[in-house]
């Protein structure tokens, strides 16, 4: 039932809104997905009943589907006015792949790591 999602842009219908996401109703399915808080905007949201609710619509892109088929969209990468995709080759989904962290230690400080507790 999910295949051929992927990366498709749906008008979706907010069915319930938490502080962490929102799930919607996918049009022509009986599938809900999750719009993950991270997903809602491209600035940070912290609670997204201050942001969604119930009966709202909404552009979502599918962004991921698991192997129990529980799908994740994705708000910030369709243009809510028109429904275009802002994103369309999967870079801002993929972004933090791609992200390190690096940290050194120098001699100097050595001694100081190890005295923590």
């Amino acid at each position: 039932m999910t295949e051929g999602l992927l990366n498709s842009i749906f008008l979706c219908e907010v069915a319930k809104v938490h502080d962490y996401g929102a799930f919607v109703r996918i049009p022509d399915s009986r599938q809900q997905g999750l719009v993950h808080r991270s997903q809602v905007s491209s600035t940070r949201v912290d609670d997204v009943t201050e942001v969604l609710q119930r009966g709202e619509r909404i552009w979502c892109k599918v962004i991921s589907i698991n192997d129990d088929g529980k799908i994740a969209l994705s708000m910030k990468v369709v243009d809510q006015g028109s429904g275009r995709d802002l994103d369309p080759n999967g870079v801002q989904m993929h972004w933090h792949i791609h992200t390190f962290y690096f940290f050194a230690i120098f001699p100097e400080d050595e001694e100081k790591v190890r005295k923590k507790p």
